[in-house]
Formats: C-alpha cells, structure tokens, sequence
C-alpha cells in the first residue's frame, strides 16, 4: 500500500460519512504519524481506517488488508491476565466511550501469528451526531525487552548482596507477614533451609507469649513510626530462643510492598548485661575480660570506670578517661549531647535507654557507636553502665543496602515515567480534536 491510496480511501470514507476528515492537517498528521493510528466505528467496532505505520506494525498488504480484521482477531485468544481477548476488547472499547479515551497495555498479534506486546490510547471523537473512536498503537517489544534487563540486572545486584550480607535479612509480604525471601545468614540463625523460610510467616519465628508485641512492633515499622525493633525474642526451629535487634524498612518491587528486615543476634551482649547488672564484686575482672566497651558513669554522667576495650577504642588511657564526662569523646558537631545528658539521667533514675554516639578518638578519627546504658551498682554505689560498641561496619552495610533498594526503587520509577510520555500524545490528540469541532 503506498500513501496516495490510503490518502484516497481516507477521503473517499469523509465522502461516504465514515469517518470524516474534512482537515488537511489532521490527516496529514493521520498519514505521517510514526505510530500506528487507526479508527473504529460502532456498532460492529471493525477498523475504518489505517495508517501507514499500522499496516507496517501488523505486517498487512495494504490497508484494505489490515481493515478485514476486527481488533480481537489481530490478538491472541488470552490476554496476559487471562481474560477472553474479544471480552476484554470490548470493555475497553466501552470505557473509552464512557470517559472519553483509555490508555492501557494490550498483547496484539500480527497478521503472521506472531504477538507482541503494546500501548493503546484510545480516544472518543464525537462529529456531525457521530461519535468514534481513534486508536493509537504503539508496538512495546523492545521496551520491555529493555525493562526486562533492566529489572534482571537490578535485581541480580541485590541478590548478590543480600545473599551475602552478614545480617539474616528476610523479606515479608507486607500485607500477610508471609516471608518470601530469606538470605543465607538467616538461615543459619533460625535453623531452617531456604526452601523452609519461605514457608513461614512472622508469627513462626517468635514465641507465642511474645507475638502481640512483636506484631505491633512489625505494624509501626511498616507505618515509619519506629525503625529498629529492639530485643526481639526470637525461636528457632529447634524451639530454642535468641534475642535480635531487628530493622526494618518498606520496599517496593513492581506494585507490591514488601518489608525488608535485617537480623542482628544480640543473645551475647543480652547475657552479658544482664551478667553485669547480677555482680559488683567482680566488676573489673569481668570487664576486662570481654570484648565490648564498657563505662561506668556516676549521676552526673562523669567516667569512674572503663574497661580495656574502651581504652583500645578511643586511643586514651584509663587516667584520662576518669572524672570526665563524654563531652571530650564527642565528634563536633555530631552528637545532641544535652539530648544524651538526658538519657544517661534517665538511665540513672531506672530507666535503661539506648543511642548512638559519634566518638572522635585520640588521633582525631571519628567514627559511630551504638551504646545501651543501664543503671547499676559499682562496688555498693549506684551508676550508669554503658556498653558499647563501634558500629562503623554495620553503617556501610546499611547504607549499601539503602543504595541496593533505591537502585531497585529507581528503576520503577524511571519505566512509570516511560509511561506517563503517552499523556503528552493524549494532549496533542484534544488539541487536534477542539480543532475539528
């Protein structure tokens, strides 16, 4: 088919009161449109008219060719979601009626038998009493090649990672709790295989006794009101029980919402505050002995005590850590410290409280911190017990991990904005329509 015929067919159907287009620019803009652009009559919905691109896209002779076929026919017998092509068409050929035009997505098939994925923006034009509709049609097959790959890249980056992160990490259906991934480190912490995990809910890996505050722990993660639960018991397969400080954050893939949740066991430093708080006698053995930092703090937050962990942490020596309170461990500018004079106040009255701290060391590196501090006895005087522990490692992973996501997030956002260029097409379509009118 060459352009002076279809331009005839498209005059000579204006003539007999088809579709009528009486404008010089409207089928200009029909015959040279790089989209395939086509109408439709009621009431028996066949293609009236055909451009070029149409009669290329679906691999037709000529337009006459192409205007033998109603729209179900140039279309599998299922689309993707499993409804009836001929059904559905007619749906969205009702809609488009109704609202006045209708975007969607559409598997078609060409005359050769081959589908292909497309966009339709359909759109009703009303003339002379007469109301049609307009089809515009764009073949998708290697955009969605495109985010295919782009997806699958993205997704093998964070796969990689996430398998290899030291911290179990599960991902949970954010609606049901039902977990849907489960990582390596996880695996190892509650016992179960991979293929197990994914056969679970939240509800499995806490105890029973526990589970209404772990839920309502779950709900506020999910709502950003929190973002590390804090001391979760956490049961085994085997039915033992560890406790885990647990974060968490909402992740979107696709159109679903999932909640991310990383694992850190914290049985260890569990049983080891609670072993300090049971002695005064032997503080200092104890102490010394163990590989987190521990200070002991007097009410007004100044150090009486630190073991040799803390001495290896900031570079200082015990002598210049006593009588002196964090302030000379602070990074500048990094740290609230009246906000952290509080806490440790609070701590003192009975009320144990946890923070992170930004250290500044002798030699002016500065580095983060998570500290837990308790209140306690020091050889029959009451204090502060702060246990700490350098955190610099866990950031990088965190943020690592906050970059995987966003990466993930990002590639969604940029295939709706792919979308959202066919509203500019549906603009130009108006325009074009006021015209005619």
């Amino acid at each position: 088919m060459n352009n002076d015929n279809n331009e005839k067919n498209v005059q000579s159907q204006a003539g007999g009161g088809s579709v009528h287009m009486a404008s010089d620019k409207y089928k200009a803009l029909f015959m040279s449109s790089r989209d395939a652009v086509m109408t439709l009559e009621p009431p028996s919905w066949k293609f009236t008219a055909a451009n070029p691109a149409t009669v290329a896209m679906f691999g037709a002779k000529d337009e006459q060719d192409f205007l033998r076929y109603p729209p179900w026919e140039l279309s599998p017998k299922l689309q993707a979601d499993g409804s009836n092509s001929m059904g559905k068409a007619m749906e969205m050929i009702d809609e488009a009626m109704q609202k006045g035009s209708n975007l969607f997505e559409w598997t078609h098939k060409r005359i050769n038998g081959e589908d292909f994925p497309a966009e339709v923006l359909l759109s009703k034009v009303e003339e002379g009493g007469k109301a049609y509709l307009h089809a515009v049609v764009r073949d998708m097959t290697e955009r969605k090649k495109m985010q295919t790959q782009v997806v699958e890249a993205a997704q093998e980056k964070f796969r990689i990672f996430f398998e290899n992160a030291n911290d179990g990490m599960l991902l949970a259906d954010r609606n049901t709790a039902n977990f849907i991934l489960g990582n390596k480190a996880i695996c190892d912490m509650l016992g179960y295989t991979s293929e197990e995990v994914v056969k679970l809910s939240l509800k499995d890996i806490h105890p029973a006794d526990s589970l209404s505050f772990v839920l309502d722990q779950f709900e506020k993660q999910a709502r950003g009101e929190i973002k590390i639960a804090k001391d979760l018991p956490v049961k085994r397969k085997d039915g033992s029980v560890f406790y885990a400080d647990i974060n968490a954050s909402n992740v979107k893939i696709g159109d679903h919402e999932y909640m991310l949740g990383m694992f850190r066991d914290i049985t260890e430093r569990k049983l080891l505050e609670e072993k300090i708080l049971e002695t005064k006698d032997t503080y200092e053995g104890i102490l010394n002995s163990i590989n987190e930092t521990i200070y002991v703090q007097d009410e007004h937050g100044a150090f009486i005590y630190v073991n040799k962990a803390a001495q290896t942490m900031y570079g200082y020596e015990t002598a210049e850590f006593i009588g002196r309170t964090p302030e000379f461990l602070s990074a500048k500018g990094k740290n609230n410290l009246s906000e952290i004079a509080a806490l440790v106040k609070k701590a003192y009255d009975g009320e144990p409280q946890r923070f992170e701290f930004w250290g500044l060391k002798k030699d002016g590196t500065i580095f983060p911190k998570e500290v837990s501090v308790t209140p306690g006895m020091y050889f029959g005087k009451k204090c502060v017990i702060a246990v700490a522990r350098d955190i610099s490692e866990a950031k990088k992973q965190e943020e690592a991990i906050k970059a995987k996501i966003k990466e993930v997030e990002d590639m969604n956002r940029f295939m709706v904005g792919r979308e959202l260029k066919m509203t500019d097409l549906k603009k130009e379509i108006e325009v074009l329509k006021s015209k005619l009118k």
